[in-house]
């Protein structure tokens, strides 16, 4: 059993060998957001802002049908790059996304995301095995940048479990790089990390799912 487990480790880890490396952590990033503040921007970085925006679900001038359409193209869209990279080892693969600042918020945001994509890819759901504690003021908002504040998560399930780490948006990595380590600390296996996009300034290199759908990131299955 530990061979075959290691085995499937192993390969997990091959299938993501070409993602971009962030500190010996692999992460993808499907587009490059633009910070609020780079000016004037393009018709196509305005879209990306207003999908991450609508998927965020966290302003009061989000309607539901909004974010509903957002959600639909999130799902559809990490769906392509987890079926491209991992193929038939998805069902060896738990999500788990990074916990937003407060309760309601990680229940908009993402807990009908997590159970569609899951449902559909045939991924386990760690959803269910998160809790926020203690609601936080957002990062943006000038909230401390410390998760360990505000989360509690079942240990024991995560024994064990192959994890892809999901978030909106990667600005720094910290909330990626301190999840990662929890997780690591209770036996999980953390494969890589996955965002709608990466804070990065506009025009400075190509949306890195274009280059995945040209096949620069496949890796022989």
């Amino acid at each position: 059993m530990g061979n075959i487990r290691n085995q499937n480790l192993d390969l997990l880890k091959h299938r993501v060998s070409k993602w971009d490396d962030f500190n010996g952590f692999r992460i993808f990033s499907a587009y490059n957001y633009a910070p609020f503040y780079s000016g004037s921007l393009s018709q196509e970085y305005l879209k990306i802002r207003l999908l991450v925006w609508r998927f965020k679900n966290d302003s009061p001038f989000i309607t539901e049908q909004m974010h509903n359409e957002a959600l639909d193209s999130v799902v559809i869209l990490l769906s392509e790059i987890l079926k491209r990279t991992f193929g038939e080892l998805l069902t060896n693969l738990t999500l788990v996304c990074i916990p937003a600042s407060n309760k309601e918020t990680h229940i908009k945001r993402y807990e009908e995301f997590s159970a569609r994509i899951c449902s559909f890819l045939g991924m386990q759901n760690a959803f269910p095995y998160i809790s926020i504690l203690k609601d936080k003021t957002p990062k943006h908002l000038g909230g401390n940048d410390n998760i360990d504040m505000n989360y509690d998560f079942d240990r024991d399930y995560f024994i064990d479990k192959n994890i892809i780490l999901f978030d909106d948006v990667m600005t720094s990595g910290n909330s990626f790089t301190k999840f990662s380590k929890k997780l690591t600390s209770c036996q999980s296996n953390v494969i890589a990390a996955i965002s709608i996009g990466q804070t990065y300034p506009p025009n400075q290199r190509p949306h890195l799912i274009n280059e995945f759908r040209n096949g620069h990131y496949d890796c022989e299955l």
